[in-house]
Parts: C-alpha cells; sequence; structure tokens
C-alpha cells in the first residue's frame, strides 16, 4: 500500500504542475478537436440529498468515496492543449490534430504531444510525454462516445514514478490509472474507478464500483488488493446498508436519514 501511496501523490503533484500550465486558457479548437462531454457533477447529481448531508459515519465514507471516484476534475483538464501548445497538423490534412508544447518543472523538462481524433462514434484523446529527451511513451489514453454516454480515460503513471526515484524497486512498466463510466438506456450510471498494482500477488491497489439508478439509489463495492473491504447501498431517499469485511469477520448495520 506505501508503493501505492507513493504513486498517487507523485501522480497529483505532476498532474497539478500539467493542469496549471493548462487551466488559464486553452487553446480555441477552430473545429479540429470535440471537447471532453464528461462531467463529475452529473453523477453527483444523482446522489439523494439525504445521503449528500448524513452524519453518519457510514453514510459519509459512502458520498465520500463517491467523490473520489469521479473526480476527474484534474485529469479531464488535460483533453484540452493549452494556449501555448503549437499545432503540428491539422485534422483536415492528417485525420487528426496533433499540438506540442514543452514546460519546465522541478528540474525536468517535459514535452507533451496531444492528439485528437474521431469516428462515426467516438472521440479519441492521446496525451504522449517525454521527459529531458528520453524516450516518448502515452502518458493518457482516452475515449468518449460522441453522445458521452460512455467512455474510459487511462493515465500510465508508473514511468513519470522511474524517472523520479533511481532506487524504484519495481520494474517500469505500464501501470495505469483508469475510469470507465457507462449511462444505460434506463438512465443508470455505472462508473469503476481502479489502480493497477504493479505486483504479482493483486492485480489492483485500488478499485471502486458504483451503480447509481435512475432514482438515486445505488450501491458500491470499494476493493483494497483485489479483496472486497466493504460493501454500501442505499435507496432513493438516501437510506443504506453497510457491509465491512476484515479476513473472516464481516461488520454490518445500517443508517436512516
Amino acid at each position: 500500500m506505501k508503493h501505492t501511496i507513493k504513486i498517487t501523490t507523485l501522480l497529483l503533484l505532476v498532474l497539478a504542475f500539467v493542469v496549471s500550465c493548462s487551466k488559464d486558457d486553452s487553446t480555441d479548437s477552430g473545429g479540429q478537436y470535440e471537447a471532453f462531454a464528461f462531467q463529475a457533477d452529473e453523477v453527483i447529481n444523482k446522489v439523494p440529498q439525504g445521503l449528500k448531508n448524513s452524519d453518519n459515519p457510514y453514510a459519509e465514507d459512502c458520498y465520500e468515496a463517491i467523490e473520489q471516484a469521479v473526480d476527474m476534475s484534474s485529469f479531464v483538464a488535460l483533453m484540452e492543449p493549452p494556449a501555448n501548445a503549437q499545432v503540428v497538423n491539422t485534422k483536415s490534412t492528417e485525420g487528426s490534430v496533433t499540438y506540442t508544447w514543452t514546460e519546465t518543472y522541478d528540474g525536468q523538462t517535459y514535452t507533451y504531444i496531444w492528439i485528437y481524433s474521431d469516428d462515426a462514434t467516438k472521440n479519441y484523446y492521446t496525451m504522449q510525454i517525454q521527459i529531458n529527451g528520453g524516450p516518448i511513451y502515452n502518458f493518457v489514453d482516452a475515449w468518449e462516445f460522441k453522445d458521452g454516454n460512455k467512455g474510459q480515460v487511462k493515465f500510465n503513471f508508473n514511468y513519470i514514478y522511474c524517472s523520479y526515484y533511481t532506487d524504484y524497486e519495481f520494474e517500469c512498466e505500464d501501470l495505469y490509472w483508469t475510469y470507465t463510466w457507462e449511462i444505460t438506456a434506463s438512465g443508470r450510471y455505472n462508473f469503476s474507478y481502479y489502480i493497477d498494482s504493479g505486483i504479482d500477488d493483486y492485480s489492483y491497489s485500488l478499485r471502486i464500483d458504483i451503480v447509481l439508478e435512475a432514482d438515486g439509489s445505488g450501491s458500491i463495492d470499494y476493493y483494497s488488493a483485489d479483496e472486497l473491504f466493504w460493501h454500501m447501498e442505499w435507496d432513493s431517499i438516501g437510506n443504506g446498508s453497510y457491509t465491512y469485511y476484515y479476513g473472516g469477520y464481516e461488520e454490518s448495520g445500517s443508517w436512516t436519514v
């Protein structure tokens, strides 16, 4: 778990830097790309007010986990190039549009290559990164249906970690921080958020699966190291129940709003 905490902290620091380079102004798309449609508020607004406002500690854990899972604000900011990005090629000539820019942070030089393409049903977003003139690799890979009802965002965090720590004990392989979502025809919202472990003993350091029905009722499963740590569910008002799993021991209960 210490490995996961270090990676998460570093990635957030790097993301804070990248976003700071982008948030003041973004490039005018000029019709070259479609803006990323996912909005966390659309998910949060489905959650019953009773659950949001509850002072029950289990209900608070539940709502905080939902907020954590769907908060892609830092990542979504990377779905547009900043104002200082230079156009390398345009969609009309290459079938995709590419921007590039370079920044320095903490003694490191980062070159970013941002690519957008689409087909009849999906928009595709890729951000590549090059650190100190080294190899270029994909930092962000994302796709989204044009109607915004389904998508995935993946962040390849491990190579950034490798570049900072010379005593890094894990192999420099592709490890991802991934978000997936889908809105069904019935209005159900399915959302998953997980972080690869890089360890043979388990696949994910953390995974959160959320189901939100159209009426606001739903459930959440919180996994740590591939094992279900807790499960919660709630009705359309916000009344809910929980089960925590501690090895062979379980703790269950409920709350009312």
